[in-house]
């Protein structure tokens, strides 16, 4: 039975902190989701588990010995060689794949042409056509549909061997993993269950830590005021002591002054004692709060001063037919926002999501600065205009915005120190320049890319909040479903 050790495993880059710290934890057979903060080491971790990277200390121990490790990475730019070797097979093994997963080989004379899910198919079915003993998954939901989705699950479920899946997908998380790995601060934690349940669990432990660390916080002030009164009863006490001793009466003996010396040495000794036992129960309180880690909680609602439109009706919206240079997508669409509506457009891969945003944003019968769009991918220069239109931007919208920013997970320090940012952190800037401009439309179209779990968790939180007219384009169903609701709209393209 395969398997994986990480025995006090840590692992840094030269000249940096160290990323990861004795990792322990031992996987057998099925399904684990590992899920973790951009940055916090997951994709590091999967390359100490190929063997790629050597861990700083310890040891990563895999069996059997020796034991076939798979990677499907994120990016899928050109076929594996795995992927080569499946579509000239003809064994009864490699034509069922290739049905399970719904794959020609003559897709790969077109690779540069193939939809993202197709990649992503391919890509899987050459991982799984090796038998390995370990199969590692780098986000292999992005930018697939439902229907792709679906079927890639479907023969995910059908591996026996050691897997570890790498998604922001929730919903993914929770139909195939059992376990999930939680990696943050450099420790990796293991939870029973998908990620749902195992967010539950630390959410949990993050609330009684907290309880914890305000019960002992008010033990350390207790402890503060008991040794500072301690202190200054010495202190009271030693000049009383003192003064009585200097008081010698003409028939006193000198027995009698040696005496009442001892007395006040006694007495101060006794005093300096209460004193040090009171400081060494603060140093104690101190260290017991100290050592009770609180992560820094982003998020909660975003407050947008939102200041409605006057007309109720935003869009009336109807399309003939909806098309792609000469492709026919979709006939007969009809499209109605309300100032406060939200609506979800669904439908494949190349059924003309993005196209039909693109008729909305046409259409919107709203002054250009009350729409925030969002596209799916920015480039370098839409970050350069975002930046500057923070630099230019009155001070208290620049305040509201960075306070959005913030609760979205984003550092206002980043973005005032105008440095480059990330592909997720430019999403998050985006989404608060349009938020806190109090738009009255928010058309979004995959804003879950490039995002880690806890930013996808908060920007529901900052969108549910929103009441605006929101169009919502994803393959998240989780995402999809919060901010919807009962009362949501759905399109769904053919």
């Amino acid at each position: 039975m395969p398997s994986i050790r990480l025995s006090g495993a840590s692992f840094g880059y030269p000249g940096a902190e160290p990323l990861l710290r004795d990792l322990q934890v031992h996987l057998e057979s099925g399904w684990y989701g590992l899920v973790g903060a951009n940055g916090s080491g997951k994709t590091t971790l999967l390359r100490l588990l190929t063997g790629d990277l050597r861990p700083t200390s310890r040891a990563v121990i895999t069996q059997p010995e020796p034991c076939l490790v798979a990677l499907c990475e994120q990016a899928v730019d050109s076929p594996s060689a795995s992927v080569l070797e499946l579509a000239v097979s003809y064994d009864r093994a490699a034509f069922r794949l290739q049905a399970r997963l719904d794959l020609e080989p003559a897709q790969l004379d077109r690779w540069s042409q193939l939809s993202p899910g197709e990649r992503k198919r391919w890509q899987l079915a050459g991982a799984l056509r090796a038998r390995p003993d370990v199969l590692l998954l780098d986000e292999p939901s992005n930018h697939i549909d439902g229907q792709c989705r679906a079927v890639m699950l479907s023969a995910l479920q059908r591996y026996r061997g050691v897997g570890i899946l790498v998604s922001h997908d929730r919903a993914l998380l929770d139909e195939l993993t059992t376990t999930t790995l939680r990696l943050a601060h450099g420790q990796l934690s293991s939870y029973p269950g998908g990620y749902s349940a195992a967010r539950q669990v630390w959410l949990e432990t993050r609330r009684q830590r907290e309880q914890d660390h305000d019960r002992l916080r008010s033990r350390e002030r207790v402890m503060r005021r008991k040794l500072a009164d301690v202190r200054r009863n010495r202190s009271a006490a030693a000049g009383k002591l003192s003064a009585s001793s200097r008081m010698k009466g003409p028939r006193d003996s000198d027995g009698r002054s040696v005496n009442a010396k001892g007395r006040v040495a006694r007495a101060e000794a006794g005093l300096s004692r209460a004193v040090a036992i009171q400081r060494r129960s603060l140093e104690r309180a101190s260290a017991a709060r100290e050592a009770v880690r609180l992560e820094r909680v982003r998020g909660g609602a975003v407050y947008l001063d939102y200041q409605p439109p006057r007309k109720s009706r935003l869009l009336e919206l109807r399309v003939a037919e909806l098309t792609a240079g000469n492709r026919r997508l979709a006939a007969d669409v009809a499209v109605r926002l309300e100032r406060n509506t939200r609506l979800c457009i669904t439908g494949r891969n190349g059924a003309g999501k993005t196209t039909l945003v693109r008729e909305i944003l046409a259409g919107l019968n709203v002054p250009t600065e009350r729409v925030l769009y969002l596209p799916q991918e920015l480039d370098v220069e839409d970050g350069e205009l975002l930046m500057a239109a923070v630099e230019i931007m009155r001070p208290e919208i620049r305040t509201r915005v960075l306070h959005i920013a913030d609760a979205l997970g984003l550092d206002p320090n980043r973005v005032l120190a105008g440095g480059p940012l990330s592909p997720g952190e430019l999403r998050k800037l985006a989404i608060a320049l349009g938020l806190g401009r109090h738009v009255w439309v928010a058309v979004l179209d995959e804003p879950s890319n490039h995002l880690d779990l806890p930013s996808i968790e908060r920007l529901q939180t900052a969108l549910d909040s929103f009441p605006g007219a929101l169009v919502l384009v994803s393959h998240d169903q989780e995402l999809v479903r919060g901010l919807l609701g009962d009362s949501g709209v759905e399109v769904t393209l053919p």
